[in-house]
């Protein structure tokens, strides 16, 4: 990826290796790319392309990565790619279809013939390859030394190789970078929440290392942390970037935990507290995957906290709706433990039979037999 310095919205294109896979994409006509962002979408981007907007296209294999200077303090990421007749995109604004910073990377590859630089990659691969270990260290340790977020990549790396976590550290790195939350304008939101993906997925990776309980209980804090930020920080989730990270944080989370020997990893009630927080802005579906991995043990050390927390819901709620989340949570893990007759007696004596076939359908996922 390229990255713009300054003030200049300098425009180029970079061509990594000879580009045929991408000749099509360079001979696309004005009218083609108008067909693709109608109306006021190509009028944006053909105005993003004239002005310079375009900080840098690269060109590797059948990819597109290009970076567009927009409203946000960073400019949005843009990536296409060419499969056959198919042409895949996306960019990390917060539009969410065919948008004007695509127009604009489109337009720049298929205009700019003149701004071309041909970088073969094979090159550049050799001229790695005469270089000693020694000099290829240096050059690592150099380029780390200046840039503090290539340093923490590098440090998970070593990290991994090690097969050691450091559980401090990373905690310490989830709290800086939810910390940031606060400061995340809405057109930053969903390079955001990607960027904290890559995170997380870093960290699930451990798990395939053989430190599945590691990696669980930090993705549980990510996750946990999290809620927390989404709840406190203000940020503005108009378009769901961060919703969808958390609910794809409890994926990993539980991914992480099915690899692991040692599945009780974080605290019963902490987690009962959080999946109840997490249905209040919709987040509770992140939770559920982990549920499903929790031995049986830890199901009846779960429904015991839930049942304590309904009964503290129904003693202070005046409405139904307000210990909704808690009931739910407690027939849930009803289902789960295989225990039929008492979910359905519950449901039945609360008025809300219709949960009965999400329930059963839960229990059939599980091996269970409903009937």
């Amino acid at each position: 990826m390229i990255y713009a310095k300054g003030l200049i919205f300098a425009s180029f294109t970079l061509i990594v290796g000879n580009g045929d896979q991408l000749s099509s994409l360079r001979e696309l006509s004005e009218d083609e790319i108008r067909d693709m962002g109608r109306g006021e979408i190509f009028s944006r981007g053909y105005d993003y392309y004239t002005r310079g907007r375009v900080l840098g296209v690269a060109v590797i294999g059948n990819e597109v990565m290009a970076e567009v200077r927009g409203r946000s303090s960073s400019p949005y990421s843009v990536k296409i790619e060419k499969e056959g007749d198919d042409l895949r995109s996306s960019c990390t604004c917060p539009y969410g279809g065919f948008c004007k910073h695509r127009v604009a990377v489109l337009l720049s590859l298929a205009k700019d013939d003149d701004l071309v630089t041909k970088i073969p990659a094979e090159r550049i691969r050799r001229y790695l390859s005469t270089k000693s270990r020694g000099e290829l260290v240096d050059t690592i340790w150099n380029y780390a030394s200046s840039d503090m977020d290539f340093m923490r990549s590098l440090l998970t790396e070593v990290q991994r190789e090690a097969r050691e976590v450091d559980l401090s550290y990373f905690r310490n790195e989830i709290d800086r970078r939810l910390n940031e939350a606060w400061s995340v304008e809405y057109a930053d939101v969903s390079r955001y929440a990607i960027e904290l993906e890559k995170f997380a997925e870093r960290i699930r990776g451990f798990a395939d290392e053989g430190s599945g309980k590691e990696a669980s209980e930090l993705l549980f804090y990510f996750l946990k942390s999290s809620i927390e930020t989404f709840e406190n920080s203000g940020i503005d989730d108009s378009s769901g970037s961060f919703g969808m990270f958390v609910i794809d944080l409890g994926n990993l989370c539980a991914e992480a935990l099915k690899a692991s020997e040692d599945k009780d990893v974080f605290p019963v009630d902490d987690f009962v507290d959080t999946r109840i927080k997490a249905a209040d802005y919709g987040l509770e579906d992140g939770f559920d995957p982990i549920l499903r991995e929790l031995p049986e043990k830890t199901l009846l050390s779960a429904e015991r906290v839930t049942r304590e927390r309904v009964e503290e819901a129904m003693g202070e709620a005046e409405e139904f709706w307000e210990s909704r989340d808690e009931r739910f949570l407690l027939v849930t893990i009803l289902a789960l433990l295989g225990n039929k007759e008492e979910y359905t007696e519950l449901c039945n004596e609360w008025g809300v039979e219709e949960w009965i076939t999400e329930l059963e359908s839960i229990q059939e996922k599980e091996g269970g037999d409903p009937a």
